[in-house]
């Protein structure tokens, strides 16, 4: 049995493991003045309260932001994380949603030929200093394969949580088939905000 898929698919575990966590082990330079004009470039969300729905738009909605400015605000680490490593990114910074009196939440999209991505930069007003970065939705791949991701943001209790669908596509080819098996695999992930970081909690469905 042959199968056709992305590669590799420790992709899908590396992108996984950064989303729960969030991203931020590189270096940087304190630099608050370029935070603070990448910071103003994302617009105040009208209702921060309400249920989101990270998904990949046709266009991308936004201010244009230049990958200069996002290499100046953010570690080496983070800025990996934001893109597909083709050599032709393009970002753009839209709204931004409080997640505490002293973190804020920025998107950030980003689109790369047929790539697309989706980036939660989070914000620590006091210290003015964009410190992780969590991925809420992407598409990647091609022919045979790709891998998608969506995600909802949304409060109980007045908590913020974030629930992360990952669905994963690829085809089985077998020698006696004349046509390949299309094959769907579907996970979740269920976060909740315990400052500093969005951490993992248990739901009883996570392909729900």
């Amino acid at each position: 049995m042959k199968k056709t898929q992305l590669n590799p698919r420790f992709c899908l575990l590396a992108m996984a493991t950064c989303l729960i966590w969030g991203c931020g082990t590189g270096v940087k330079k304190e630099t608050p003045a370029a935070s603070d004009k990448l910071y103003a470039a994302f617009e105040a969300s009208q209702s921060p309260r309400d249920t989101l729905h990270f998904f990949l738009p046709e266009n991308p909605s936004g201010r244009p932001v230049s990958d200069s400015l996002l290499k100046i605000c953010l570690d080496s680490t983070q800025f990996e994380f934001l893109h597909f490593q083709t050599g032709d990114p393009h970002f753009w910074a839209d709204k931004k949603y409080p997640l505490s009196d002293d973190v804020e939440a920025c998107l950030l999209h980003t689109n790369e030929f047929w790539f697309k991505k989706q980036t939660l930069l989070l914000y620590h007003k006091t210290k003015r200093t964009f410190f992780s970065a969590i991925e809420v939705a992407s598409f990647y791949g091609g022919d045979g394969g790709q891998i998608a991701v969506e995600s909802w943001l949304f409060h109980t209790n007045g908590t913020p949580h974030l629930y992360v669908k990952n669905a994963e596509h690829w085809v089985t080819i077998k020698e006696e088939q004349e046509a390949p098996t299309e094959q769907v695999s579907e996970t979740g992930n269920l976060l909740r905000w315990e400052a500093p970081a969005f951490k993992p909690r248990s739901t009883p469905d996570s392909t729900r």
